[in-house]
């Protein structure tokens, strides 16, 4: 089965001898019971520790362990999440003085052995060998498989927002791109953090594509240093044009770009008679500065020109654009087509902050300069494990579809702001649907204008969907995460159907949506014993 393959959860590479199952009645091969049932382990005398158990084949719910012990008033209740067909599984059972084992099967399942010692000492378990962190362009998901998604990568990479170690789940096809512009590394981020100097990348540049000889620009590249980067900070990325095609003004330019906001993919502009004095462009109404979204540290670019002398016959896709932009094709004939790629980080950015952040960590990297700004404080330990714990899931619904992995996560707490990242972890992260999108996902919160803004996101590929700031009151904020997939993958468990707020424009049958709703608490609390009171939990 897929759940133990090689690099899956559960892998099932090494022969298990004999395990223990409950017979299908009526069959003569062995053949574990659908139907499920119970398997009791009794001991005459207490056995003085239980270390685990394990299982086999666990693939639905409602399946369990009942730990009976001489230390415990009543029998404790280990619930068991399954891995899967033919996956096995361990299931810690730390109980000392344990009487009864019973293993509560819902459908098939096999015990594969136990783990305990009668009486007296007892031996250390043999640690778990686990490969050291790698920097290199062989990191894969068979080395370093994800716990949650096991075909993607599981690396650990330094949120320059956010200011902290974080571990993510990429497709390891994009390994290379992100390791460009974060210090990261594969596998699981490791405390104390290794030292940034170390894996501080290599200040990235602008890129262009190429087209084959017989598909380029007569005019050639557009150029990467006519991308001027203005700031950045991993997610998002500020830039300036300029263009050097002297000769004769550009008659017309469109340029488009992954839009940082929520009503469109792309954001999409158009300029007319642009001339190279001044070398900026400039166009009255239109913006002199971009702000594109980035996607594993790069923002893609693309720019339309034309002019009588150019000349590029490729096909190019048209974007869809923010409303009100209309995108008209050029004429081969007389435009050139450029694609760019624009790291989402400043060119000295690393530098600078690694300075004030890390100090005396990077000090002897580089040569000083009196122009450093004064230290910013360094995240604390507290205040990293608070954003772990400061989200608080609130029941609101009974959806059908849980996550393994929480939508939500805190990025930085402000005091008066919160920073937070919404994902799509439902759909197109396992093996067996990789590549999959979701309809949409809608997160309602309060803005930092203190109004109540819906920012709905549209056709989802698994992984980091956006990065977003909502204000606080009485020391939290509300975040309302509502969810649909046209594949009926959501709803509700009791059948009802749910309200979604009409500024967050939902579409599709409400009976497959889902309603989250967390409290973001605004102060790191294990940094800090003030209460935080939440009076606002009956908001919208």
């Amino acid at each position: 089965g897929a759940g133990g393959r090689r690099g899956q959860r559960g892998q099932n590479c090494v022969e298990l001898g004999n395990v223990l199952i409950i017979q299908q009645e009526e069959k003569p091969e062995w053949d574990d019971f659908d139907g499920g049932g119970n398997i009791t382990i009794s001991f005459a005398e207490p056995v003085h520790k239980f270390f685990s158990i394990g299982l086999l084949d666990i693939e639905n719910e409602g399946s369990y362990i009942l730990v009976e012990s001489d230390d415990l008033l009543e029998p404790a209740v280990i619930s068991i999440t399954g891995e899967g067909n033919n996956a096995v599984q361990t299931v810690d059972l730390p109980f000392e003085n344990v009487r009864q084992v019973t293993i509560h099967l819902a459908s098939e399942g096999a015990v594969t052995y136990i783990c305990f010692c009668i009486s007296g000492d007892f031996p250390t378990p043999a640690p778990v060998p686990i490969l050291p962190p790698r920097t290199d362009d062989q990191c894969s998901s068979v080395d370093f498989p994800c716990s949650t998604f096991p075909n993607m990568l599981q690396i650990c990479y330094y949120s320059y927002i956010a200011s902290m170690w974080r571990d993510l789940c990429i497709d390891e096809t994009t390994w290379q791109d992100l390791r460009l512009v974060f210090p990261a590394y594969c596998g699981e981020c490791v405390f104390p953090a290794p030292e940034i100097s170390s894996l501080l990348p290599t200040s990235p540049s602008v890129e262009e594509s190429e087209f084959p000889s017989d598909e380029s620009c007569t005019a050639g590249l557009y150029g990467t240093d006519n991308v001027l980067i203005q700031n950045a900070n991993g997610f998002e990325v500020t830039f300036r044009l300029q263009f050097d095609f002297c000769d004769s003004p550009i008659d017309r330019l469109q340029l488009w770009f992954d839009s940082p906001e929520f009503d469109s993919p792309y954001l999409c502009y158009e300029h007319a008679s642009l001339e190279c004095e001044p070398p900026l462009f400039k166009a009255g109404y239109v913006p002199l500065e971009y702000t594109a979204r980035c996607e594993m540290g790069w923002a893609n670019l693309k720019i339309v020109g034309q002019n009588p002398s150019f000349q590029h016959f490729t096909d190019v896709e048209s974007p869809t654009c923010q409303p009100g932009f209309d995108f008209v094709d050029f004429d081969p004939s007389k435009r050139c087509y450029w694609e760019l790629r624009i790291p989402c980080i400043e060119p000295d950015f690393i530098i600078r902050r690694d300075l004030r952040e890390f100090g005396s960590a990077v000090a002897g990297l580089l040569p000083s300069s009196n122009s450093i700004e004064s230290s910013e404080p360094v995240a604390e330990e507290c205040e990293i494990k608070s954003r772990e714990v400061d989200i608080l899931p609130v029941k609101v619904d009974k959806c059908s579809t849980p996550s393994n992995d929480s939508p939500v996560e805190i990025l930085a707490q402000h005091g008066d702001s919160v920073t937070f990242s919404v994902s799509q972890v439902w759909k197109g992260c396992e093996s067996n649907n990789l590549g999959d999108h979701l309809s949409w996902i809608a997160a309602d919160y309060v803005g930092l204008d203190d109004e109540l803004t819906c920012a709905k996101f549209d056709t989802l590929a698994c992984g980091l969907t956006t990065v977003l700031k909502a204000k606080c009151s009485d020391g939290a904020s509300v975040v309302d995460l509502y969810t649909y997939d046209s594949s009926g993958l959501f709803g509700q468990a009791n059948g009802e159907s749910i309200v979604v707020p009409d500024a967050c424009e939902a579409k599709g049958d409400v009976n497959h949506m889902c309603h989250m709703r967390y409290i973001l608490k605004c102060e790191p609390s294990l940094c800090s014993k003030r209460s935080v009171s939440f009076r606002r939990l009956g908001r919208r």
